[in-house]
């Protein structure tokens, strides 16, 4: 019976460990300590001033979501403008190419600062 006992601590303290990685990956690991604090060593006081309470914890976990959006922001703004750029550069070397054609070269080579060369 005692196996079975250490077997469910040792569940719940990996539960336990699997929540606070990921409530620390969301953003809400000071939320989460703020309600932990607030039900066990401010009780007293946080059922006296629940309003406030409340108000701090939804804060902060709106503090949290805006920086999700933040981040959300910049990531597709670094892919679009990654996607951008190799636009650009696609698009400056099929001009090239165009031009070379024009004058009736053949084949291409391009310099380190990205400049043909006809052969």
């Amino acid at each position: 019976m005692s196996a079975v006992v250490k077997l469910f601590i040792r569940l719940l303290a990996l539960m336990a460990s699997a929540f606070s990685w990921v409530c620390v990956k969301l953003r809400l690991g000071i939320p989460l300590l703020y309600v932990v604090l607030m039900c066990t060593v401010f009780q007293k006081w946080a059922a006296e001033h629940t309003a406030l309470t409340d108000g701090i914890l939804f804060v902060m976990i709106g503090i949290a979501a805006l920086s999700w959006v933040v981040t959300g922001v910049r990531f597709l703004k670094s892919r679009t403008g990654r996607r951008g750029r190799e636009d650009m550069t696609a698009r400056m070397v099929a001009d090239q190419l165009n031009v070379a054609e024009g004058q009736g070269a053949h084949s291409l080579r391009f310099t380190r600062s990205g400049s043909a060369i006809d052969e």
